[in-house]
């Protein structure tokens, strides 16, 4: 969703999820000086400004960061010959002005990082809208995140749930998929409504994966008229800093903008074929808040499976 809203004139934005552990940051850093937490953003987060490294990064305030290339940083354009270039020294520079009559604290910083990156790349000193992409935020961020900011309005990307649990299998097939522990995550993930429970629910607003690749034209115009967002051309188009981007790099399709073959992935090397039915009442909550239907698979049969499955791991 963060790259159709890149490029909007009336949107400041960073790139992809690549700053969502913020709160992290400043809590590591914050009783430092200004200057010294500058400078340690622009380095900490070098990938958004100068992505040389193309290997995974870890950092103690923040955790991981994806490689620019597998974040698809190095390959944007058309050609995919482009790498994103911010001026670190601007984007500091822009920090150094805002505070001459701005006080300096956590959510004053926070709209400050995104007004710089934005001036450094369009020379606009703000704009009405900042998106921040969490991803997967930690209870403890988005609390702060909503002391900051509580008249935040809120998108969720959704899709099909047994899908969506199949994806998350497959993404950490490679490292996790036979650890209990992070299936279990997975599981409890899935099963859960998220942080987004502490929201007033005019506030949210959900999009599914589908209809966003099946009818694109539709769900940008109700996302405008929700957020009262300008229409324009660039929200149909996947980019970062105006550039196109081509998705992630690894086992999603290298797809730019919408298509039905993104949703259509199949996904059954990462699981047995009648696990659908176990899983389908595990999730069958998830399917009623998201609005999804599945006729497919019989409840009673679903939920008698399951319990069979639970009667026979706890014998």
């Amino acid at each position: 969703m963060c790259s159709l809203l890149d490029g909007h004139s009336k949107i400041s934005i960073f790139p992809d999820h690549i700053i969502q552990n913020f709160y992290n940051f400043w809590d590591f850093y914050h009783l430092k000086s200004k200057s010294y937490i500058f400078k340690k953003f622009t380095e900490i987060f070098e990938i958004v400004f100068d992505p040389k490294e193309n290997k995974n990064y870890f950092h103690k305030s923040v955790g991981e960061i994806g490689s620019a290339y597998s974040c698809g940083f190095t390959q944007l354009g058309d050609k995919k010959n482009y790498s994103l270039k911010v001026n670190k020294n601007k984007f500091i520079k822009f920090l150094n002005s805002y505070f001459v009559k701005n006080k300096f604290n956590r959510k004053n910083f926070f709209i400050a990082i995104h007004f710089a990156y934005n001036f450094c790349l369009y020379k606009k000193n703000k704009t009405e809208y900042i998106v921040f992409n969490f991803h997967v935020p930690s209870r403890k961020s988005f609390k702060k995140f909503l002391e900051d900011f509580p008249d935040a309005s809120f998108i969720q990307m959704v899709r099909e749930p047994l899908i969506g649990m199949y994806s998350m299998f497959r993404a950490f097939n490679d490292k996790y998929f036979f650890n209990g522990n992070y299936l279990y995550s997975i599981l409890n993930h899935m099963k859960s409504r998220g942080n987004y429970q502490f929201i007033n629910r005019k506030r949210l607003i959900y999009i599914k994966l589908e209809d966003l690749h099946k009818s694109p034209k539709q769900i940008i115009a109700k996302l405008c008229r929700k957020f009262s967002l300008k229409y324009e051309n660039i929200l149909f188009l996947s980019t970062i800093n105006k550039l196109k981007w081509h998705n992630e790099t690894g086992s999603s399709p290298r797809i730019s903008g919408f298509s039905e073959k993104f949703i259509n992935q199949k996904f059954n090397k990462f699981y047995w074929k009648k696990d659908d039915l176990v899983f389908f009442y595990f999730l069958k909550d998830k399917y009623k808040l998201l609005g999804y239907r599945n006729t497919k698979y019989s409840l009673v049969m679903s939920k008698l499976l399951f319990y069979i499955c639970i009667y026979s791991l706890l014998k």
